[in-house]
């Protein structure tokens, strides 16, 4: 569940009203519940994934393109890093991988964007002139998913690995502080739902310990494989778009307590002599979600 998460417990809890407070547990379950269901929905909603899949796909080229400026240009799914790129001339029976310097990756049409990579452009100063047409006939490997910062998509924790080693059958992993500071000053800066990276392997938490400084993690996720660690490799955590999170957060305590009032449509304050309507999903939450809204290409 947590692999795929755009907000923690956690961090829903630190906006929370005091009584469910970071410190409350009572509610962990359905904060988690809550953030991957809330997850999913945006990930619906925008016609996008945010969390990253390492992942192969393949794409075809048409032979009916009307331009020729159309077989410099292959539009692929959100992509946040390139492990490989191949072409094949027989319809995908075998694959031959191009230079880096055959191709450009892009964002839309843009040569300068920080964003996932949308578009595969030919390189004129490379060697492969067009892209070949066929069925399957460009096969990519990489890291799938959108993110507005390919620089910044993980975020060292500042703690590492204290195992010596962490092999790759282990699910306990231990650290130096679970629940200390994390880069921006929040705490804890492991927490369950988090989705960790040591070198090339993805990691759920599945829960903590801060007596023992240990993380009990689910190997290999997101279709990484589990590999051993030597001690002190830095353990970076995911960091989804700002504004999904906050809409998750959002979300997340608006059906929290409607659910407290009894899924009705509309919730009083007394208070304050009035009624608010309660909508499925809030306004504030669609709002920041409207950049991220897949549009059609190609």
């Amino acid at each position: 569940m947590g692999s795929k998460l755009y907000v923690t417990e956690d961090e829903i809890k630190q906006v929370a009203p005091d009584a469910l407070k970071v410190g409350t547990t009572q509610y962990d379950t359905l904060f988690l519940t809550l953030g991957e269901r809330i997850s999913r929905w945006i990930d619906n909603h925008t016609e996008r994934m945010f969390y990253p899949f390492i992942d192969t796909r393949y794409y075809s080229v048409d032979k009916n393109r009307v331009h020729e400026e159309e077989f410099d240009d292959l539009w692929i799914d959100d992509l946040m890093e390139i492990t490989s790129v191949s072409i094949s001339e027989n319809d995908g029976s075998t694959y031959t991988a191009l230079a880096t310097g055959d191709y450009i990756p892009m964002y839309g049409e843009d040569f300068n964007s920080e964003k996932s990579h949308t578009l595969l452009k030919v390189d004129r100063n490379g060697d492969l002139g067009s892209w070949p047409v066929g069925q399957r006939s460009v096969r990519v490997i990489g890291t799938f998913n959108f993110t507005d910062d390919r620089s910044n998509f993980f975020e060292d924790t500042l703690d590492e690995v204290e195992d010596n080693p962490l092999a790759s059958g282990v699910t306990t992993l231990t650290v130096n502080d679970v629940d200390g500071v994390d880069l921006r000053g929040i705490t804890p800066r492991i927490a369950p739902g988090n989705l960790l990276r040591m070198g090339s392997e993805f990691v759920e938490v599945a829960s903590t310990s801060a007596t023992g400084n240990t993380a009990v993690i689910v190997r290999g996720v997101n279709g990484s494989t589990a590999t051993a660690h030597a001690q002190n490799v830095q353990i970076d955590k995911f960091m989804p778009p700002e504004p999904l999170k906050q809409a998750c957060i959002i979300q997340a305590i608006k059906q929290f307590k409607r659910g407290q009032a009894g899924y009705g449509d509309a919730a009083a304050q007394m208070d304050l002599g009035r009624v608010l309507q309660m909508k499925s999903f809030d306004e504030g939450a669609l709002d920041m979600l409207k950049a991220y809204v897949k549009l059609g290409v190609g």
